[in-house]
């Protein structure tokens, strides 16, 4: 089993996880690709230094998520590995519901009692930013890829993978931000 990105097979070359997932399918061996959407956790460690700051800026517009809590994931890829009787297919994990950056960003600052902010902002700014960063260039081409899927819309449709596979709904973004509100409320 393979887990990678919603998206990863539209991913320019340069990015690793568009290679990994052409390996796999490649590679002649029985194999399931988990596609998870991108995490809640994000907001509660990378994200977090921006959201106490001056605010997340990304690239990804006002473009809808479906975002998923990575136990979500691991819960999928235990039934997976359980039950059996996957190989050959891609899994799209996705929460319950697609929710822009905007709105995500507030259900966390309405969680920790405080304001959040969220920008979107230009790719070539993204870019720019992230090369004064130090970042290399070919994971700055990869970010641009997996943003402008989300520009896009494919990362917007919402799945009943986790609940077909668990038994249960995936968790909520208000869910999460309650039991973590505290790392949005430190100064």
């Amino acid at each position: 089993m393979t887990v990678l990105v919603i998206g990863a097979e539209l991913l320019p070359d340069e990015a690793m996880m568009a290679h990994w997932e052409r390996s796999v399918r490649a590679s002649g061996k029985e194999w399931t690709i988990l596609h998870p959407n991108w995490f809640f956790q994000n907001f509660g460690t990378a994200f977090v230094p921006a959201l106490l700051g001056r605010g997340l800026e990304l690239d990804a517009a006002d473009a809808p998520v479906s975002f998923v809590d990575t136990r979500d994931i691991a819960e999928v890829a235990a039934a997976v590995l359980a039950e059996g009787g996957f190989a050959g297919r891609t899994l799209t994990i996705t929460g319950p519901q697609s929710l822009s950056h905007a709105d995500a960003v507030a259900i966390l600052g309405e969680a920790a009692g405080r304001t959040l902010a969220y920008r979107a902002i230009p790719p070539e700014r993204a870019a720019a930013g992230a090369r004064a960063a130090g970042v290399r260039e070919r994971t700055i081409l990869a970010q641009r890829g997996l943003f402008q899927v989300i520009r896009g819309g494919g990362n917007a449709p919402v799945t009943d993978v986790v609940e077909r596979l668990t038994g249960r709904a995936p968790r909520t973004l208000a869910q999460y931000a309650a039991e973590n509100a505290e790392v949005w409320r430190a100064e």
